[in-house]
């Protein structure tokens, strides 16, 4: 009877074993999902938060670039009772490059949602910016790296000169440049505890730096009269089939990489540019050699430029809206398409008051009315803007060589109220008081200002817009008073 109870309890065992193997292979999901059930997944963070630290006398300048191309600036503000920086949120779902700024000095740093970046301002020693937080070898790196004379953007930003000689030399320069400072993120990506991400990012800012400078001939102005080596075009093509071109998670976050795209689009199209069919090629090139959202940004830039100078983009607009996968670029483009149009029919800008250099009140409509029959050139500026004032001798210029003709130069200012004797000098410094001028005052944060500037937040000037003898805005980004294409279009209005 043992003999036959001992058998028993040795099947038994074996069986409870087959059942508890068999039974464990769906334990870890079972487990997985009680445990989610139980505590949810928590959401990822979307918010940037910045605490700055300098002495009174200090303040502290910082923007970015988002995700439309568009510069930012960020606002520090100070606490009214005892002066300290008050805390700063960025809202974004993706990594931003911030650069802040001291004079002509720069130091970027990269953060990500969810990081606390803390700020240290000084306006003396050699360094102006320190950063502290979580992560501060990412935070400090950028700094680090100009230290070590490798800098990202001082030694890059004049790309490939025209000259034989030259181009030799610069494109020997931005190899030695591309290798040293992969090499040194290796070199101290443990001592400085890099992140993976932060590795990633600064590896593609690297590349994409050296490809921007590469790709120079492209999109400067400038004609190039030497013959391109065939190493060289060899070391551009040699990009088109790489994995470099299709990261879609980094047009998110790296201003560096979709520039890198959207110039690789015209080294691609290099056939069709300054011709007829340049738009039209740099489309297909970007449908044909593209996808997802490295597609996407490409269509988008090329769109947004082109309505900048060219309002009469129907058929693009409705190819744009059939190729572009992503909604957020597509509402971008149908709200800049509608600008020209609200910007002469909008009640809420069209009653917008301005002040005259003489302190008489008005409006935009009455600005508007007052020059029809003319073409307007409108400048928004303001004294304190360093780019606005060094482009005042060529507005002069160009007000000169147009003299006579029905044009009108519409200078209009964002400066403060409590700046209005500064603004009258600087009209007379820079002979802006002249005959065929006219001087008005906005306040920056006014619908007005805002919408031709498109900062809600402080003012991104210059901006300058050219309106037509009908009253029309045909271009709504016009060209700086400096450019020489600006009196050919202004002549070629004129004619029509």
């Amino acid at each position: 009877m043992n003999k036959y109870l001992l058998c028993f309890l040795l099947l038994y065992l074996c069986f409870c074993k087959s059942a508890r193997v068999k039974t464990t292979q769906d334990a870890g999901k079972e487990d997985l999902t009680q445990i989610n059930s139980i505590f949810p997944a928590q959401p990822k963070p979307e918010t940037i938060t910045l605490l700055a630290e300098s002495s009174p006398d200090d303040n502290v300048y910082a923007y970015y670039e988002d995700e439309f191309q568009d510069s930012r600036n960020i606002r520090f503000e100070r606490d009214s009772t005892n002066k300290k920086y008050l805390p700063v949120t960025i809202k974004s779902k993706y990594g931003l490059w911030l650069r802040f700024t001291k004079g002509m000095a720069q130091y970027p740093v990269y953060v990500e949602p969810g990081d606390t970046l803390f700020i240290k301002s000084s306006a003396t020693g050699q360094v102006n910016y320190t950063f502290s937080g979580k992560k501060p070898g990412d935070f400090n790196f950028y700094t680090l790296l100009d230290q070590q004379v490798f800098g990202l953007g001082y030694s890059d930003i004049m790309g490939i000169e025209i000259d034989h000689f030259k181009f030799n030399q610069r494109t020997k320069m931005l190899n030695y440049l591309y290798k040293e400072r992969i090499q040194f993120v290796n070199q101290v990506k443990d001592s400085l505890a890099l992140t993976p991400g932060f590795r990633n990012y600064i590896t593609n800012h690297i590349t994409s730096e050296y490809l921007l400078a590469l790709l120079t001939p492209y999109y400067y102005d400038t004609e190039f009269k030497l013959q391109l080596p065939h190493t060289y075009l060899d070391t551009l093509s040699s990009f088109q089939n790489s994995d470099f071109l299709k990261q879609d998670s980094l047009v998110y976050s790296s201003e560096h990489y979709r520039y890198s795209l959207i110039h690789y689009n015209r080294f691609l199209s290099r056939h069709a540019l300054k011709t007829s069919q340049e738009t039209e090629v740099l489309y297909q090139s970007a449908l044909t050699n593209f996808s997802g959202q490295v597609r996407n940004i490409i269509l988008f830039e090329l769109l947004k430029k082109q309505i900048e100078q060219d309002v009469n983009m129907e058929s693009y607009l409705k190819r744009f809206q059939k190729n572009c996968t992503y909604q957020p670029y597509i509402r971008y483009i149908d709200s800049i398409a509608s600008r020209p149009t609200k910007l002469i029919s909008n009640k809420q800008l069209l009653t917008n008051a301005l002040v005259t250099d003489n302190d008489e009140a008005t409006t935009w409509e009455e600005i508007l009315k007052k020059n029809k029959g003319k073409v307007i050139y409108v400048d928004l500026w303001a004294t304190w803007c360093g780019p606005c004032l060094a482009e005042m001798p060529a507005s002069v210029a160009l007000h000169d060589k147009l003299k006579g003709k029905p044009v009108s130069f519409v200078n209009i200012t964002v400066d403060i109220p409590q700046d209005k004797d500064k603004w009258k000098k600087a009209l007379v410094k820079y002979s802006l008081n002249k005959a065929g001028y006219q001087n008005f005052m906005i306040d920056g944060r006014s619908p007005l200002a805002v919408f031709m500037h498109g900062m809600p937040n402080g003012a991104a000037v210059p901006q300058y817009l050219l309106i037509d003898k009908a009253g029309k805005v045909a271009v709504i980004a016009a060209k700086r008073p400096s450019d020489p294409l600006l009196l050919k279009e202004m002549l070629s209005m004129l004619n029509k």
